[in-house]
């Protein structure tokens, strides 16, 4: 396959610039075709020479927990459109993450960065709009992360300050719905004793249908759920006719938390103990950083959330016993 005119235009990063200047700077462009659905496109600490742009599939940001363990977290999620790799093509400064490329026949176009250099010196007129559409974009993002760190700063406040599980939920779950401009949201919990995904809490109300069982789509789908989806980004979307409103924008986050699997000897495993719902009316209304921020803040508070709801429920029972149980007489 042949880099052209049409395949650069396509990227957001590329959108305003000419035919005539893209194709005059089709040379820095290198087309990467890994053939493999795992495809490990650099590793944290390495050399940082080149930016990269997702054609097709999506590439998992990685940070390293434990290099003898093989243990990472996922920093980000990034669909096809998306660029990543910009600070090694402005300063060559070393890989702070990994970068993995996921999904069959999968595509990536490689901006090298001595080429790049060349290309500046050769055709700065346009290099410079390249540069400048590199630098909205890095703007774009810092405006967003200062708008995330606040919110995860105040999901950490949130938890502090409250043991009260109705206090935790509905203060975090105003917070989301503002920040991405949602008009509705709901967390479902799941519940052992009856294998459902029960729901308590809505703002500005509860969903219509405030049950599923275990046996229901969503309930299935959402138990395998491992980061946040959205009816425009996931191809394995299920309608959320079974919650009983149907909206253009929907996103689930999974609340997950680590367990001990009796049936795996007790193996500590993940589960998902509940999902966070935002909904919206305006189509395609959920981006990359909402998507992000939503993982960041169910990773922090997933488990203060099953804590306080368990603590909540201790305390009905301990007042349960005390009205019932009563002394010989």
């Amino acid at each position: 396959m042949q880099i052209n005119v049409e395949m650069i235009k396509n990227l957001p990063l590329f959108a305003k610039l000419s035919d005539k200047e893209i194709e005059a700077s089709l040379k820095i462009f290198k087309l990467i075709e890994p053939n493999e659905p795992n495809y490990r496109i650099f590793e944290e600490g390495g050399v940082g020479d080149s930016l990269f742009l997702i054609l097709k599939g999506t590439v998992e940001i990685q940070k390293t927990i434990d290099a003898e363990k093989g243990t990472y977290k996922i920093l980000a999620v990034l669909p096809a459109g998306s660029f990543f790799g910009e600070m090694a093509l402005l300063t060559g400064e070393a890989r702070s993450a990994s970068a993995v490329l996921r999904g069959e026949d999968s595509k990536l176009i490689k901006v090298d960065r001595n080429e790049f250099m060349n290309f500046m010196a050769s055709t700065p007129q346009i290099a410079s709009l390249i540069l400048g559409a590199l630098v909205n974009s890095l703007s774009e993002r810092l405006r967003n992360t200062s708008t995330d760190v606040v919110t995860l700063y105040e999901t950490g406040r949130i938890i502090g300050k409250n043991n009260n599980f109705n206090e935790i939920v509905s203060q975090i779950l105003d917070r989301m719905i503002k920040v991405t401009n949602s008009s509705a949201g709901f967390v479902m919990l799941w519940n052992d004793v009856v294998e459902c995904f029960e729901c308590t809490i809505g703002l500005p109300e509860l969903p219509p249908v405030t049950f599923l069982p275990n046996n229901s789509h969503l309930a299935k789908y959402w138990m395998n759920l491992d980061i946040p989806v959205t009816q425009n980004t996931s191809d394995k979307f299920v309608e959320p006719i079974e919650l009983g409103f149907n909206q253009p924008s929907v996103m689930y986050t999974p609340l997950i938390v680590k367990v001990e699997d009796p049936i795996q000897n007790y193996k500590t495993v993940n589960k998902v103990a509940g999902i966070a719902v935002l909904v919206s009316p305006q189509p395609k209304a959920y981006s990359l950083q909402h998507i992000n921020l939503s993982k960041s803040v169910a990773d922090q508070v997933s488990q203060a959330i099953v804590n306080s709801k368990l603590n909540m429920e201790n305390q009905a029972r301990r007042e349960h016993s005390l009205v019932y149980v009563t002394p010989d007489l």
